[in-house]
């Protein structure tokens, strides 16, 4: 009896691994019937590059405007200085021309040392087709740029203004001579996600 248990452990040895050679090589060749999708994502982000007026936007978006710097009549004083009788005028540029998307902007002004009296100096755009009246010290302007690839020309928006301090000879305005009068154009330019 001993010699027929012995040989049934072996026969069962022998089909357990007769099993498990079948069973690997079932396995295995259904894997090579398995398929494996794989593929490389290649995509280009939309191109975002804003200049205003000549700066690039990436590194500011807040600008000193020094009305002496854009003076155009200077009569009555030296050409690097303001004074009553004074006139100029400057432009804002927002340039989206290498945007490949849509575009919201705004600007908003204000005066750099909020606690100086400035001048009562009278400011005027030509934004909107119309000569409108500003007042600087809380004036806001926005528009959206749309991307067009076939004419880029066409995402760059001016803004002129000019602006005068009126001689008002009733007036002694000494309290405004030797100070500096510069305002802050903050601008803000984002993709339109409308």
């Amino acid at each position: 009896m001993k010699k027929i248990r012995g040989s049934t452990v072996r026969i069962l040895v022998i089909i357990a691994m007769f099993v498990a050679v079948v069973g690997c090589a079932i396995a295995t060749s259904a894997a090579r019937f398995s398929s494996l999708l794989s593929f490389d994502a290649s995509h280009r982000a939309a191109g975002w590059w804003v200049v205003v007026n000549d700066e690039d936007f990436s590194t500011t978006n807040t600008f000193n405007l020094s009305l002496a710097e854009t003076v155009t009549v200077y009569d009555l004083c030296d050409e690097t200085k303001i004074c009553p009788g004074s006139m100029g005028t400057f432009d804002l540029t927002i340039d989206c021309r290498y945007c490949e998307v849509d575009a919201n902007w705004s600007v908003t002004f204000s005066k750099q040392s909020p606690l100086v009296d400035y001048p009562p100096i009278q400011f005027k755009t030509d934004y909107s087709g119309q000569d409108t009246p500003v007042d600087f010290s809380s004036a806001s302007f926005s528009g959206d740029i749309a991307y067009n690839p076939s004419n880029p020309s066409s995402q760059v928006v001016t803004i002129s203004f000019t602006w005068i301090w009126p001689i008002a000879s009733y007036l002694n305005e000494i309290e405004y001579a030797g100070n500096d009068y510069i305002f802050n154009a903050n601008v803000v330019v984002q993709q339109d996600l409308t």
